[in-house]
């Protein structure tokens, strides 16, 4: 299985020590493919649709050189999207950690 997963970056307090941020991920929307063809394809539109769009002009953006791992990041800590090709689903979430 194939998956096309679009993560959102969200800031997290930490108040230990005087206080300070950290970044977490969430999954926004995420198709399944069974053939890997099918998912490229699909990446490959949502590609062309950023381009369109004009993101890819934001001074953020950033991809890798086979487009599949693309999206635009932020200038503070917990800002910005992406969209990857991945074998599991929601393999980037992460959230709170304990402070220890």
């Amino acid at each position: 299985m194939y998956y096309v997963t679009i993560y959102s970056r969200y800031p997290i307090y930490e108040p230990a020590e005087g206080g300070y941020y950290y970044s977490g991920i969430k999954v926004m929307d995420s198709d399944k493919y069974n053939e890997f063809k099918k998912a490229k394809r699909c990446l490959r539109k949502l590609y062309k649709q950023c381009i369109a769009d004009g993101d890819h002009e934001d001074k953020y953006w950033f991809s890798n050189e086979s487009h599949t791992h693309f999206g635009v990041g932020g200038r503070y800590i917990g800002e910005g999207w992406y969209v990857k090709l991945e074998r599991v689903q929601g393999k980037d979430v992460r959230g709170w950690r304990p402070y220890c």
